[in-house]
């Protein structure tokens, strides 16, 4: 017993000089491999506590932290940016673990997909400043749930799905909606932060002399200001770009899979980003999630061949007739953006409108017209719930 003991304590030692090597006080790993490290520490906890072992302060408290900084560098489906973790592995897993080890409602919460259940609360912080690793998460919210309650009436909840946007030394990444959009290697250093209710500002080095001002508008618009003029494909490389894209808007569009449409099911929306063109050192960026509901369709014939990210969809006719081949048109904010000296005026077309006033680090903010409301059944809806009801009914048998 003695030689286990004494085997068991220079193990803890070992892990105690591994750990204050590789992490800072924060939780960041160096060599960005923090995960693989917290698979063997959660495990190592959870056989200890069963077996009534002492873990160390040092080494208890230092997972935790891990598990805290992994939490709120995560993505809305659980994965963690390479710029964190080489891996990209996902994170939820050892999170759960975390939760029932350490008592966290967050980390269940998180760990969950943002289920409503007993002990399980979002996480205290939204845009958070890592100030020694030099990382900054800049995040519209914590409803990062992937399926719809009911495929044949419209959730209004997908509506405040979590986009995030994080800078870290080693570049800077866009998620909306669980879908990684963006991506930019780079060096990057975050030289100021200030955290106000309605809006989050940050200033960043890019490199030499080159310096970017971010007004993150809580929760989906993000204004930068540069001290350098700007091309937009040189700003971000954005995942599936779209065709369509030019030197002033830039934005993403995805190809949808097959829908059962004449059923009324609903298809679950994909994470998109729109960046707009301001002036010549100053543009918007915009995450958000492809509205299906709303998509038009266009006829083309059978021989019609599809660009790779355009969707054609079969649409079922009665009476013998040949079903229609439809090509899906994608439905892309109409954003307009205008900006004069400090001022800078935002219209969504069909969303919303404001006006920021900008100056240093303060800004006030101007709605000119109501944000959205949830609205509990539209038209649409009333359409589908109708086709619901017209689906027949299977007879039990007897």
């Amino acid at each position: 017993r003695l030689k286990a003991k004494e085997c068991a304590d220079l193990g803890w030692e070992k892990a105690k000089k591994y750990l204050k090597e590789n992490f800072n006080g924060e939780g960041f790993d160096k060599y960005r491999d923090p995960i693989e490290d917290v698979k063997i520490l959660t495990e190592i906890e959870r056989l200890c506590l069963i077996n009534n072992v002492k873990i160390p302060d040092e080494i208890f408290k230092k997972t935790e932290n891990i598990l805290e900084f992994l939490m709120y560098c995560s993505n809305p489906d659980g994965t963690v940016s390479e710029f964190i973790d080489k891996s990209k592995e996902n994170i939820r897993e050892w999170l759960y673990w975390g939760s029932k080890i350490y008592k966290r409602t967050d980390f269940r919460y998180v760990a969950f997909g943002g289920l409503l259940m007993e002990n399980c609360f979002e996480p205290e912080k939204k845009n958070v400043f890592f100030k020694d690793s030099g990382i900054a998460v800049l995040r519209s919210g914590w409803d990062v749930r992937e399926k719809y309650k009911n495929p044949f009436i419209s959730d209004n909840d997908k509506k405040d799905r979590t986009a995030i946007y994080m800078i870290s030394p080693g570049g800077e990444t866009i998620n909306a909606y669980g879908r990684d959009l963006s991506f930019k290697k780079g060096s990057r250093k975050i030289l100021d932060w200030k955290e106000d209710e309605k809006y989050t500002y940050l200033k960043v080095a890019t490199g030499k002399d080159k310096e970017k001002e971010i007004l993150f508008m809580k929760p989906n618009y993000w204004l930068v200001k540069t001290n350098y003029p700007i091309k937009l494909e040189e700003e971000f490389d954005i995942k599936n770009k779209s065709e369509d894209s030019n030197e002033t808007a830039l934005f993403s569009i995805s190809k949808y899979v097959r829908t059962y449409d004449n059923l009324g099911l609903m298809e679950k929306p994909k994470g998109e980003i729109f960046l707009k063109k301001a002036t010549d050192s100053a543009y918007l960026i915009h995450g958000y999630h492809m509205n299906t509901e709303k998509m038009k369709y266009e006829d083309v014939s059978e021989d019609y061949k599809p660009k790779e990210y355009e969707t054609i969809v079969s649409f079922v006719k009665g009476g013998g007739e040949p079903s229609a081949r439809r090509k899906r048109l994608p439905q892309i904010p109409e954003l307009t953006v205008n900006k004069d000296g400090i001022s800078w005026d935002i219209l969504n077309k069909n969303v919303e409108s404001f006006k920021v006033v900008w100056k240093e680090k303060e800004a006030t903010i101007e709605w000119k017209n109501e944000k959205p409301q949830e609205i509990e059944t539209k038209k649409g809806d009333k359409d589908l719930l109708k086709k619901k009801k017209s689906i027949p009914k299977t007879k039990k048998k007897k």
